[in-house]
This record gives structure tokens, sequence and C-alpha cells, in this order.
């Protein structure tokens, strides 16, 4: 909790002093908007801390919990990571994943039994807590849907486990100064002691969620952040998997940036400038390479690479690939969830849209440093302009 504390402390100072930092410049609207989220994020995680101490205590045998055999799935930001996340998370009868209500609320065992029981009480009475917190879910998510639609009740991604040791790259987002959180995107190049702390409290949050959601599960974890850590998570979790969506760079370049940049204006950054663009796109470039040099030496039930085009095209048929590559069986009941998930959602039209030229990009300069990318993966190298996300497929679960 010191380093967290410490990091936060000096980070905050940062935002009133951000010096010669471009990334995080002084604005009204930034000094605004910070100086409200400032003490609301720093009360949130002394809570979840102490919710944490408390398992020590009371529920300290979830550290006995056997992690066997995690799916993680990574890849770089923008690549359907959401989808397959999701219609893999309807396979109950294998897998648990986190939800975005224990992610915010409740990442201890004792926050996550509190929550649990309240819903019940709430059941009792008729469910007016859960009437409340849905309508302050589509005021406040409910402006993020055309990027990311997401619910309290969707599998989410649990990098924000993190969030209490600011190890969380979202938080790039309030604080964009450039020695601090942006170095998570580079994070299996950390010296090993630095990893093995952040590795390790990401295990026990794991420990935790199993020993509530079932510990005889496997995770199913889907982080594209976690993308510079595949070597981390090998050395942490040595039976896991790891599934990998790739997406041609011409797409998932310019998506990213329009979601980043979204964002960034919320908390009053100035991401018109090409600093901010220029650290997302050399993070990109890095994950290509680091994806590639480091899951190719797996053996294949170890890991798969998924295609962003045939997971949009045939998604029954890539989850089927994914099953039987890494030896997973698949009930009855979860191949047909699988077609009719995909017939509710296929239907959605996306209004994310996007291009290189939007952000001053060129074909050129992406395919340069990429070029083993459009080669390995068969994208086609010729650009041919605007795209359409559709990140949006993603059935929802429940």
């Amino acid at each position: 909790m010191k380093t967290g504390l410490g990091i936060f402390f000096r980070l905050a100072w940062r935002t009133y002093f951000p010096g010669s930092d471009r990334l995080a410049r002084r604005t009204w609207k930034r000094l605004w908007v910070m100086t409200l989220f400032l003490p609301v994020f720093l009360a949130v995680q002394v809570v979840h801390w102490c919710a944490l101490l408390l398992d020590e205590v009371l529920f300290r045998s979830y550290r006995q919990v056997d992690v066997k055999r995690p799916l993680f799935i990574v890849g770089v930001p923008r690549s359907g990571t959401t989808f397959l996340h999701r219609l893999i998370a309807q396979d109950t009868a294998r897998f648990t994943t986190f939800l975005l209500w224990e992610l915010l609320l409740a990442p201890a065992i004792t926050e996550k039994l509190f929550w649990i029981g309240l819903d019940r009480f709430d059941r009792l009475v008729g469910r007016p807590l859960f009437r409340i917190l849905r309508a302050i879910e589509s005021r406040v998510l409910g402006r993020l849907d055309q990027i990311h639609k997401t619910s309290l009740l969707d599998p989410e991604e649990d990098f924000l486990t993190l969030l209490p040791i600011l190890g969380c790259f979202l938080l790039v987002l309030p604080f964009p100064q450039r020695d601090e959180i942006w170095k998570l995107g580079y994070f299996d190049e950390w010296p090993e002691r630095d990893r093995r702390r952040v590795m390790n409290f990401y295990k026990r949050m794991v420990q935790r969620h199993l020993f509530v959601r079932g510990p005889g599960k496997q995770l199913l974890s889907k982080n594209p952040s976690f993308s510079p850590m595949v070597l981390s998570l090998r050395q942490t979790f040595p039976d896991c998997c790891i599934v990998c969506n790739l997406r041609s760079p011409y797409e998932a370049v310019p998506s990213l940036l329009s979601t980043m940049m979204d964002g960034a204006q919320i908390f009053g950054n100035d991401a018109s400038g090409t600093e901010y663009r220029d650290q997302l796109v050399c993070m990109v470039k890095f994950f290509y390479r680091h994806l590639t040099n480091s899951l190719a030496p797996l053996t294949p039930d170890q890991h798969c690479f998924v295609r962003f085009d045939d997971l949009t095209a045939d998604p029954r048929g890539v989850v089927q690939t994914l099953y039987q590559r890494l030896q997973y069986d698949m009930s009855p009941e979860y191949s047909a969830s699988l077609q009719s998930q995909y017939e509710r959602a296929k239907s959605y039209q996306s209004r994310h849209c996007y291009s290189l030229e939007q952000f001053e990009l060129t074909s050129e300069s992406i395919r340069q440093d990429l070029e083993f990318v459009f080669e390995g993966f068969d994208f086609q190298s010729e650009y041919t302009g605007s795209g359409l996300d559709q990140e949006h497929l993603s059935p929802s679960c429940s």
C-alpha cells in the first residue's frame, strides 16, 4: 500500500504542477475535474485496502485456492477481445470471470459477500436498490456505449483489480504523466522484483474471486492491457492458456486512438497534439512485436492467435476451433448458446468511426514497422481508408 500511496500522491502533485510534461497540461477543466476525482478515487481505494486487509483476518484460507489452467484473452486493443470474452463467458460450467460490479465495488472477499448479502435482501423487498443502481448505471455508463457497451452485470477486464496498487493502465486517462502509468505498456521489460510484486498481488485477487465464485472452475480473463505481460503471466501461472486477438494495424491503431482520446478529454487532457498519439502508437507497435515473439514458441495447446476478421465472420467456428486446440470439451448446451448469442448480437451496428488520416498518420508509417504482422497473419497491406468497429457484436451476460 505504501508504494501505491506514494505513486498516488506523486501523481496528484503533478496534476497541479505538471512542469514541462505536455501530456498533462494544467487547464481549468482538468483542475476542476481532477479536484473532484482525486479524493473520491483515494477514498474508494482506502475502503478496498481495508477490506483486503480484513480478508487476511477472516478468510485467509483463500490463499490455498489453486488457480488451475486459467485462460487469458489478450491482444491489441480494439481487436474483438470483448466479443470473444463474452462468448466464452457463456460457458459457465467451465469458466468463471470477473463482472464489472465486483471489480469496481467488491475486489475483496469481504466486499463481495457484503454486496451478495445486500442483493439477497434487496430481492426480498422488491429490488428497489437494484433499480436505483440500474438508473445510475444507465446515466453514467450509457455515455460510453458508442465506444464500449458495458453494464455492471457484464464480464469486464480484471486489470481493474490492480487499481489499489495503481497498476491499471486505464489510469493513464486521469494520470497521463509520461514516467508513471505509461510504463505499464512495457511491463515484461520491468525489473523482476517489480514485476513479481504486481503479479503476486494480481494472483491474490484471482484467488479471492475463485474463493467466492467457485474454486473448482477455471478463470477466464480478458485484458488487452495484459499484452505486455504475457511472459509474466506464464511465469505466475505456468499452466495457463493464452488466446491472442490480432487485427489489421490499419484498423486497430486509429480505433484505439479514437477511444483513448475521447477518454482523455473527459479528464481535461489535451489529446490534440502529437505527444499523446505517438505514445499510444509506439505502445501498440510494441504489443504486436511482443505478442508474436512471446507466444509463437508455445505449444498448440497453450496458445491460439485469433484474427479479428475471422472472429466477426464466424464466431461460433472460431470458438469451436479454439476449444479443440486448447483441448476443452464443449457441451451441447454451450454450443447452442454460442449460436443464439451471435444471432441476438449481430444486428447491432457500431457508430464508432475512425481513420488514420483523422490522426495525421499514414499507412506507410504503420506498415514500415509492422510488415511482419501483415505478412504473418494475412492482413491486407493495401490501405483502403476509414474503418468501423464491430466490438459491439458482444453479447451481454448476466
